[in-house]
């Protein structure tokens, strides 16, 4: 009796009251209160691991794969195990589809096609191995757009790779499949198609395999390879398998398929078949190839099973060698390669021969001259003594493997259920109930936050200090800021024409609609800069804050897709606007920039050209005029270095453009001999006044007083003495160390060279009443000899002209003086300090964000919650799925 026939009702009672108990134990835990998830996919698996064994045994079902390189005879094998001419036979490539062949009541063949869904998810993985991004749907898919695609592959050195892997072997099937899609398209969705065995044999049913559709004049075949791509499977049923009624035959796409899901389609049967028979071309090529070495040095299937274990080799095609004795050679040179160099088989399963001879002998074929050579080498066709082996097999091995296959199952069952019931102890079970893990996790989340947010925040804020973005936008949108006359303000004239009831043959009224549209345009422009700054600020400021309330959010685990999202998100935005009302601050420059601007739109735009309202405005506030003079004549501010301009006339080109409309050419530089004539005096000045000073004192003071341009005479010596009284006023000078008075003297200087005081006093209007002296007041009559108001169009371009004179100053001066970015670094920074030293002390601060965690837990842990609220309804159940976890494990 066989090893089958002894054991196999003990054996499936085993495997029937295993599969039993996983039964129960999913009906005890319908509800997933222990197993779920991957951990419950994973059983899940491992029943029909059982499943499929117990099926097999109970059926006797014995599945068997042909495989080998293309062109080597599997099909033709597979026709000779099966004593039929079922399987398509050409020279060339031409099994595309995996067929299934099984016994069955009637002779018939089952063509079954994917649907749309199936198909586009198999073309969307072969786009995924050539990494295509784009959208893939067989319907919408052109062939140009792949042509394209591919094209750009193939030229792109950083992907020679993926063009030499894919060309020719996926990128080949797209192609086919897309130039085919319209045919593809019509069979997709399609019901089964059926063929009696009378059409086994016709082009109509070998398509589906082969993806050939006939054969030209020429008898060339004509290849419609895109149709088998549609085929799920092909199941072909006959009464003709005799004693071979439990075989289920395999013929798959060979090793060498170029079509890369065939190759997976290949190792699939590989690992699930009960015996894998590896055909090869004896007759040509008898070692073994790395294709095929590949496929078989695999391991061990899904059940802990070696590959070797099942696998036959047999060398077919040898009728096609010269000679008895080359036969033989190939022979033994396989059986060495199987047996003795890689293990692939054992040596009583591998054999050789021709299944086209073997076919002759049954009459299925009309040609002889196979069968006749072997029988003149005195060597049989091998196909009886496969089909003697496979039954030996059948009878005894077959059964040790899929014994192999189910201990291995129940070894992986027990070990997976071992660690589910360790790790639901009776004190975690305890805990779940309880609940307590889920209260007090989140609160240990916010020290991360604290790190995070500064990280967050200092990369920001440097990237606003690099970029200056403020600053930036400012001078780009000058121009929509301060529009000119023509581009924004025409039906303003024209309004204040109209209610002046001009006539058009009198003079025209320029003061009075200068007047008017001027004091109009300031109320404008300072509003479009302040609007505009404040646009800049508040959005960068909101973009900052949301960052902020995200990473706190992300920090406190709230899931992506909560649909507390935004009710959260208000509700972090008020708890850090709570923290900030003592101390914080929001990013609202509106009076900087007013401070900065109102000024000098008053009297650019608002004051007349050449009047003496702009004249007396600048007067009233030459220091702030001064200021944004030295922040003009300055290529790049360094406020630690910003000082006034070495020369007066620097500072006078920037009041010649207000006063005049005209820039006034800097004067030639000092030549060295002055510039040394100038050092020798201050030498000599310092000398007299410092008596008892060291030299190298006097030396440095002189250079920095020369480079400052300031003479050490009577008037700055004057400025001195009043410094040193003010320093020393309330120190016994008598008790200073010649050091501590050198430090002094040192100061003073080191200011005077620093402010520049007698620059800034010669700008101060002439005291002296002739006036010859002043040049403001020179370039003040300058501008009123210049201004020329005889008509409208004098009028425009003298408001013009004054429009862009704003806009260079604003752009060269005021947006330097205004310094957004370092208002807006400094406020973001103190609002963030104050938040982060909030959560970082036990303070009032930490309790309201201990507050908001505690009112909020439930919303952010929503699902934790509910299984929480699950665990507490159906603590009893969770105790009942382990003690039946338990059960199994006993039972194994």
């Amino acid at each position: 009796m066989s090893d089958w026939d002894e054991h196999q009702k003990q054996f499936i009672s085993k495997l029937a009251g295993t599969e039993q108990l996983f039964a129960e134990l999913f009906e005890k835990d319908a509800g997933g209160f222990i197993i779920h998830g991957d951990e419950r996919r994973a059983l899940l698996n491992l029943r029909r691991r059982n499943n499929a064994i117990l099926n097999k045994l109970k059926s006797k079902e014995f599945t068997v794969a042909v495989v080998g390189l293309e062109k080597a005879g599997k099909s033709t094998l597979g026709n000779a195990l099966i004593k039929s001419l079922v399987l398509p036979e050409y020279s060339e490539r031409c099994t595309y589809t995996t067929t299934e062949i099984r016994a069955g009541a009637v002779d018939e063949a089952v063509v079954s096609f994917y649907t749309v869904a199936e198909f586009n998810e198999r073309l969307k993985s072969m786009f995924d191995e050539i990494e295509y991004k784009g959208e893939v749907d067989i319907a919408t898919m052109q062939p140009d757009t792949f042509k394209k695609y591919w094209a750009a592959v193939e030229k792109n050195p950083e992907k020679a790779r993926l063009f030499e892997r894919y060309n020719g072997t996926i990128a080949e099937d797209i192609k086919d499949i897309l130039n085919g899609k319209a045919e593809l398209l019509s069979l997709l969705d399609q019901p089964d198609k059926k063929f009696g065995p009378d059409e086994w044999s016709t082009y109509e049913f070998k398509i589906y395999i082969t993806g050939i559709a006939g054969k030209n004049a020429d008898d060339s075949l004509i290849r419609r390879a895109h149709v088998p791509h549609a085929v799920k499977n092909v199941v072909i049923r006959s009464t003709q398998l005799g004693d071979m009624k439990n075989i289920v035959l395999y013929d798959v796409p060979g090793f060498d398929s170029p079509t890369e899901l065939h190759k997976k389609q290949t190792l699939a049967m590989l690992i699930e078949a009960d015996a894998i028979i590896l055909v090869t071309n004896a007759g040509s090529n008898p070692n073994l190839t790395s294709t095929q070495l590949d496929m078989l040095q695999k391991g061990s299937d899904k059940y802990g099973v070696k590959l070797s274990e099942k696998a036959f080799v047999f060398g077919n095609r040898l009728d096609t060698v010269s000679n008895m004795q080359t036969a033989q050679n190939n022979l033994n040179a396989l059986k060495k390669d199987a047996v003795d160099k890689f293990h692939i088989a054992s040596a009583k399963h591998v054999l050789g021969g021709s299944a086209l001879a073997y076919l002759q002998s049954l009459g299925l074929v009309e040609e002889f001259d196979a069968k006749q050579k072997l029988e003149e080498w005195h060597m049989s066709d091998g196909v009886a003594q496969l089909h003697h082996q496979m039954q030996d097999y059948y009878d005894h091995d077959r059964y040790d493997v899929l014994k192999t296959r189910a201990e291995n199952t129940l070894k992986d069952a027990e070990k997976f259920l071992r660690v589910l019931v360790e790790q639901y102890t009776p004190e975690v079970l305890a805990r779940l109930e309880n609940g307590g893990e889920y209260l007090l996790e989140t609160k240990d989340k916010l020290r991360d936050f604290i790190e995070q947010s500064n990280e967050l925040i200092k990369e920001r804020l440097q990237k606003v200090h690099d970029e200056a973005p403020f600053s930036t936008a400012l001078a780009d949108n000058i121009d929509k800021i301060y529009p000119l006359i023509e581009d924004a303000y025409d039906d303003l004239i024209r309004r204040i024409e109209n209610s002046l009831v001009i006539d058009p043959d009198n003079v025209y009224p320029t003061t009075t609609v200068n007047g008017d549209v001027r004091q109009q345009l300031q109320v404008e422009f300072i509003k479009n800069i302040v609007t505009e700054v404040a646009r800049l600020t508040e959005g960068r400021q909101a973009q900052l804050r949301s960052e902020l309330v995200e990473k706190f959010l992300e920090n406190m685990e709230m899931p992506p897709d909560s649909r507390f999202r935004a009710e959260l998100e208000q509700s972090v935005n008020k708890l850090f606007d709570d923290l900030l009302i003592d101390g914080g601050a929001q990013c609202y420059f509106n009076p900087l920039v007013e401070r900065f601007t109102t000024t000098l739109i008053e009297a650019l735009i608002m004051s007349p050209f050449a009047e003496e309202e702009r004249f007396k405005k600048i007067r009233i506030n030459l220091p702030e005029f001064i200021s944004l003079a030295v922040y003009y004549s300055a290529a790049e501010v360094d406020e630690q270095k910003l000082e006034p301009a070495n020369n007066i006339d620097e500072l006078l080109n920037f009041f010649s453009k207000l006063l005049t409309h005209e820039g006034i050419a800097p004067p030639p530089a000092p030549t060295p001999n002055a510039r040394n004539d100038n050092a020798v005096r201050n030498v000599k000045l310092l000398k007299g006044f410092f008596r008892n000073i060291d030299e190298q004192y006097i030396t440095k003071w002189s250079r920095q007083l020369t480079d400052a341009g300031i003479k050490f005479d009577d008037a700055i010596q004057s400025i001195f003495r009043q410094r040193l009284e003010d320093k020393i006023k309330n120190v016994d000078d008598s008790r200073m160390s010649t050091a501590q008075q050198f430090q002094v003297f040192d100061d003073i200087i080191s200011e005077l060279c620093r402010n520049k005081t007698p620059k800034a006093e010669r700008l101060q209007p002439a005291q002296q009443s002739n006036g010859k002296d002043n040049r403001l007041e020179a370039l003040h009559e300058r501008g009123k000899k210049l201004k020329t108001m005889r008509s409208k169009e004098d009028m425009i371009a003298t408001l013009d002209a004054d429009i862009l004179i704003l806009r260079d100053v604003t752009v060269k001066a005021v947006i330097k003086a205004i310094g957004l970015e370092r208002a807006f670094i400094s406020v973001i920074s103190k609002n963030v300090n104050l938040i982060r030293t909030a959560l970082d002390k036990e303070n009032e601060g930490r309790k309201r964000f201990n507050i908001w965690i505690r009112n909020n837990i439930h919303k952010l842990k929503e699902s934790e919650f509910d299984e929480l609220d699950r665990i507490n309804q159906n603590s009893e159940t969770r105790r009942q799925v382990i003690n039946a976890i338990q059960h199994v494990l006993d039972s194994m």
